[in-house]
């Protein structure tokens, strides 16, 4: 065996595993469990301790340390963490142990909380996806769009530009977010999910038109033409209109 085959089977005693709840309507409990899967030494076998456990938890920038002491052969720890349904899909966690008294080893783990087996109703879900506001960038970025005059200058159509770049990024985002939090439906009924993934077909659609639309917008303003851009948005607006439509009739279903 490898120094470092040797160093991750030691290190692969520390398990972590993750379930959360929902305490009321807006509130809900992520658990963390640690344990020591190290079976009780036999013989002359070191006995591995897990010392100086210490699960970081929270929502970037505000993170909380919690000192989780010492875990023996086959001992475990639950920690709970009280945050709101809305900061759920963007928890993040590390988990940091030393092995041995003198610390020469030491494990640590980083993720995000997984979504997986959650087990959060469909309600919660609507109510996620509504704090996202997919509609955001079609009712403020284009249908409020101001388009370049006489009087623009090269700066301030770079300014344009650079300001739409922001909000494709955004848009990225909000599909990815509403992805983390479908996977917290995973643990929930058959229907429920079925519901959620229809509900995902609409929406992300929607937001790839969005997307396009923007890319079309900054194309369009590498030679700005007034006209051209105001039968551009026209068409746009008119296009995500309706398929805004579609999106807000498949979260009407999901309540049903």
């Amino acid at each position: 065996m490898s120094m470092t085959e040797f160093w991750n089977e030691l290190h692969g005693n520390l398990k972590l595993g993750f379930d959360s709840s929902m305490s009321t309507e807006l509130d809900a409990v992520a658990r963390f469990s640690v344990s020591n899967t190290a079976h009780a030494p036999q013989s002359d076998w070191p006995e591995i301790v897990f010392e100086n456990v210490v699960l970081t938890v929270g929502v970037p920038p505000d993170r909380h340390e919690i000192f989780l002491g010492s875990l023996k052969p086959e001992e475990a720890v639950v920690h709970e963490h009280r945050c709101t349904l809305s900061d759920l899909p963007d928890l993040e966690y590390s988990l940091t142990a030393a092995i041995s008294s003198e610390a020469f080893f030491r494990r640590i783990q980083r993720g995000r909380f997984p979504g997986s087996g959650a087990n959060l109703s469909k309600e919660s879900y609507v109510r996620l996806f509504k704090e996202i506001d997919v509609h955001r960038w079609l009712n403020a970025t284009l249908r409020n769009f101001s388009i370049p005059g006489p009087s623009s200058t090269l700066l301030d159509i770079q300014n344009l530009i650079q300001s739409l770049s922001q909000h494709q990024d955004e848009i990225r985002e909000a599909g990815e977010r509403l992805r983390r939090i479908a996977t917290f439906l995973d643990g929930g009924d058959r229907i429920s999910r079925e519901f959620v993934t229809q509900h995902g077909n609409v929406v992300h659609p929607y937001l790839r038109e969005v997307q396009t639309a923007i890319t079309q917008l900054i194309q369009a303003l590498g030679t700005p033409n007034s006209q051209k851009l105001s039968a551009l948005l026209e068409r746009m607006v008119a296009n995500l209109d309706s398929q805004a439509v579609r999106v807000e009739e498949a979260t009407e279903d999901l309540l049903k």
